[in-house]
């Protein structure tokens, strides 16, 4: 059995929630009252519910039960779940943006013996971010941020009470653009605030936040050799400070992996990944970040990112796999990229993942880092110029 059918053979005496208006329109079903579907140690009344949200509708004349809407959106039901006093249901995505305001914070349940109306809020939860485009972005650039619920915003803070004025949300909620407000410099979270309530971009993303940083070539600076300069260049528009410039003009052959060439990689010094006292820490919540800025569309190959030259564990790092047309190129802006520390695999990066973070960087997670531009595949690389800035571990979850 399913732990919510195992859940129905456990349910108890209905809970009641006299304050929520209700109308009967087909004197078949009632509803009484909404419960999480798992009890929490005090209380399991609702007082609102969020899309994807396990309930149980309580009431009378559940057992038929042919439909339920949340704000006039279909959830999908399972008749299994049914009983005559309760049925367990998942609230629907919910488009807030674009409802018919007349439905709002209405659950409507439709059986074969008629429908019945209950009255209650149905929000969404507080903003959840994903990403950043560019944790590194300066005053006055836009930036986009992914995730869910991104949209009813009421307020946005950059760190040290920067506040945003221009902010636009995607109709669905996956995405945000905002504009960087002047005096944001300061390292941190960005606070939201939604009708769902108050939220903050970190653990998933950081804006500019230096933990964890294994080099940013200026203050943390462990680069050991390779690259074909250690600049600061306004060429690379909005770039911070120095930065590590991968360029190769000269060609490289189908199939050379010959990264120690000249230009060719960015080797840095052993440097605390993780701190000791982290490291029991699942892997799974951490991610290697860095910004890069690739000027020249880029279509073949791919930077090979290895521990410490023991190529046991290898991310490949080669976006252009997954652009559109096969093509990357950053349209000048520097772009933040994450690579969780489980895309560190076996079988150059499509083997398996270390099971820990001390098999793939020590016990006391204190380690060097490489990353190395290859052409893996069948075509030349003709021509290749990137910045890649900001090389950092940080706990991402």
């Amino acid at each position: 059995m399913t732990k919510h059918q195992l859940l129905l053979a456990a349910l108890g005496v209905c809970l009641f929630l006299g304050a929520c208006k209700k109308e009967n329109s087909g004197g078949g079903p009632v509803i009484t009252g909404l419960r999480a579907d798992q009890a929490n140690p005090n209380d399991t009344t609702l007082h609102y519910v969020n899309p994807s949200q396990y309930v149980i509708l309580d009431g009378a004349g559940l057992s038929s039960v042919q439909s339920v809407t949340f704000d006039g959106i279909a959830a999908t039901i399972d008749i299994a779940l049914a009983a005559n006093n309760h049925f367990v249901v998942q609230v629907p995505s919910i488009p807030f943006t674009s409802l018919d305001t007349t439905k709002a914070n209405t659950i409507v349940v439709t059986t074969t013996h008629g429908s019945f109306t209950y009255h209650f809020p149905v929000v969404p939860p507080p903003p959840a971010v994903a990403a950043i485009s560019n944790e590194f972005a300066h005053p006055g650039d836009v930036i986009t941020l992914t995730g869910q619920f991104l949209y009813l915003i009421q307020s946005i803070t950059f760190p040290g009470g920067i506040a945003a004025s221009q902010f636009t949300s995607s109709p669905d909620g996956s995405s945000l653009t905002v504009t960087v407000p002047a005096g944001a410099t300061t390292g941190g979270g960005i606070t939201f605030v939604s009708t769902g309530g108050t939220s903050s971009s970190l653990p998933a993303a950081g804006f500019r936040d230096t933990t964890g940083m294994l080099c940013d070539f200026d203050d943390i600076n462990t680069y050991s050799w390779g690259a074909t300069a250690i600049i600061d260049s306004p060429s690379f528009t909005g770039n911070n400070g120095y930065f590590a410039q991968l360029s190769y003009s000269s060609g490289i052959n189908a199939g050379d992996e010959q990264w120690w060439n000249t230009g060719r990689s960015i080797n840095l010094n052993n440097v605390q990944w993780v701190p000791v006292a982290n490291m029991g820490d699942p892997i799974t919540s951490y991610a290697m970040k860095f910004e890069v800025y690739v000027k020249i569309p880029w279509t073949v190959g791919g930077i090979y990112i290895v521990p410490n030259y023991t190529w046991t564990y290898l991310a490949d790092f080669a976006p252009w796999k997954t652009a559109p047309a096969n093509t990357y190129v950053n349209s000048g802006q520097w772009q933040t990229i994450v690579i969780p520390l489980t895309n560190f695999q076996t079988n150059n990066g499509a083997g398996s993942a270390a099971s820990s973070l001390s098999t793939l960087i020590g016990n006391n997670g204190f380690n060097a880092i490489d990353l190395m531009l290859v052409d893996d595949g069948t075509t030349p690389i003709t021509n290749f110029d990137a910045g890649i800035d900001n090389i950092r571990v940080v706990k991402v979850q």
